[in-house]
């Protein structure tokens, strides 16, 4: 038996209007990329995918948009949003801090 589970408030999928997407997180050597893609209509083989999110309501869906991607949640519906993270090094060399400081 498959259950679906919203993604923020943890309610159980019982009635329609459930919404679903995929969210992906790629990670490279100097960035990290979040993305999530917003499907429209639900479709019960692709909801089962290892990357499908699922959400109860729109509001959780902006909820959930707001925590990937660290700003608040906007009041229109979004159907795909991306964002490039950069990486930061362990360590600032003495030109970087240089430049930083002469940028501000």
């Amino acid at each position: 038996m498959i259950r679906y589970q919203c993604e923020v408030c943890d309610r159980l999928k019982g009635t329609d209007g459930w919404i679903f997407g995929f969210a992906a997180e790629r990670v490279g050597i100097t960035e990290a990329r979040r993305e999530i893609t917003v499907i429209p209509k639900w479709d019960e083989m692709r909801a089962r995918a290892e990357l499908a999110v699922h959400f109860c309501s729109e509001e959780c869906k902006q909820e959930y948009m707001a925590r990937l991607f660290g700003e608040e949640a906007s009041r229109t519906s979004t159907t795909a949003r991306k964002k490039a993270v950069g990486a930061l090094p362990r360590k600032r060399t003495k030109a970087a801090k240089r430049n930083k400081k002469r940028a501000a």
